[in-house]
């Protein structure tokens, strides 16, 4: 290996930086020297494979850049992808060794540096040197444009909750009124009266909804992940959905079935818990008031926790399931004509799914019913909770 010392002899921290992290994934002769070089200038090293690096890695790691070396062309591959498919973080890559010759990999997906032979100490630093102090400058305005971000939520939220405030006060002194009012025209009321009072009823419900949609947007964007019991997030989503004049019988028609020592999830358990209410809700609505609606929840992986609420309702035609979630976007009214709403709902819950990182998967057949279904990660108890 003594080949290798004098062209890797210098590894030295670019000036000014005082400490840099190495996320290292070689093998052979090459990646033991490299090793030791890069700690000799004083890197942090951090050895890796493909396998350490799926899930959320690369957030717990957070290397400065990443140098893959020695490894079969696909393997390469592979791990680039790993790397640079995650949005959420930046990690430039050098790679020394081959690519694969398909011509299929996605260019955009590949690494920063390539060498396809091992390059000169000087090359090698040079390309330390200039990807460290580039993750730096993209750090900082990652950071500026988190900072912005959490500003405009924030006043976002603040409106919202506001509004939700006061809407609410003048809503509970309504509902209160057309209550008292119902109550008596149906008991001493004509029929048209009884409609009427019929109307207003669903017309307090329909405002309140629109009100809890509000108020849970307000906080769509404040998640905190922590160790969660699922059972007690879809318990809470349960109780909140009785308050709802329209649905409070319906209801019961609610059937749990959840795996047998289901492990915690890394979650916020309110927000789990608003998303499984706007699921339930929906579903209770567009099914027969004789049919169950099921929320499940199975370990479907040693790491992952399938959810799913089913009903056997009126289901989705092909053509609208893609455009469901869309903000104000609704379901021909001609197929449910009583079923009327400002199109919010499924919209919150894939943007609340989307706050929990997981994505919102929808099977439909029209006429039998509809599946949603979203995926969780099981929390690993043996680290404590961090923020993803």
């Amino acid at each position: 290996m003594s080949y290798l010392q004098p062209r890797l002899a210098s590894l030295a921290l670019p000036p000014g930086v005082t400490e840099a992290t190495v996320l290292l994934i070689a093998a052979g002769p090459e990646a033991s020297v490299l090793r030791q070089q890069l700690m000799a200038g004083g890197y942090s090293v951090l050895d890796a494979t493909a396998e350490t690096l799926a899930g959320q890695a690369l957030h717990r790691l957070l290397p400065s850049v990443a140098v893959i070396a020695g490894l079969p062309p696909e393997e390469s591959w592979r791990c680039c992808t790993l790397i640079k498919s995650d949005a959420t973080l930046f990690v430039p890559v050098i790679l020394i060794g081959m690519l694969p010759t398909t011509g299929t990999e996605d260019a955009s997906l590949g690494p920063d540096v390539l060498w396809e032979d091992w390059p000169e100490a000087g090359d090698l630093q040079r390309s330390l040197h200039m990807l460290v102090r580039l993750k730096a400058q993209v750090d900082q305005r990652y950071a500026q444009l988190n900072l912005a971000t959490a500003r405009f939520e924030h006043i976002k939220s603040t409106i919202l909750q506001r509004l939700a405030h006061e809407l609410s006060t003048p809503m509970l002194q309504v509902k209160t009124a057309v209550a008292l009012l119902a109550d008596d025209i149906h008991e001493h009321g004509e029929e048209n009266s009884r409609e009427v009072a019929a109307m207003a009823t669903q017309a307090v419900a329909r405002l309140e909804n629109l009100i809890q949609n509000i108020r849970q947007l307000s906080h769509s964007h404040h998640i905190t992940f922590e160790l969660v019991n699922f059972e007690e997030s879809a318990d809470y989503a349960i109780r909140q959905l009785k308050r709802n004049w329209q649905l409070q019988k319906a209801v019961e028609r609610v059937v749990k079935r959840l795996a047998p020592q289901l492990p915690p999830v890394l979650s916020d358990k309110f927000a789990l818990a608003h998303l499984l209410q706007i699921l339930l809700d929906n579903a209770l609505r567009y099914s027969p008031p004789d049919r169950p609606v099921i929320i499940e929840a199975d370990l479907v992986e040693s790491t992952t926790v399938l959810v799913s609420v089913e009903d056997f309702g009126q289901g989705i035609p092909p053509e609208e399931v893609a455009h469901i979630t869309m903000p104000f976007y609704k379901v021909d009214d001609s197929i449910s004509p009583h079923q009327r709403g400002a199109g919010l709902g499924l919209a919150l819950a894939n943007l609340l799914a989307a706050s929990l990182q997981t994505t919102l998967e929808v099977e439909s057949t029209p006429g039998q019913g509809s599946i949603f279904s979203f995926r969780l990660p099981v929390a690993d108890l043996a680290e404590p909770p961090t923020p993803l």
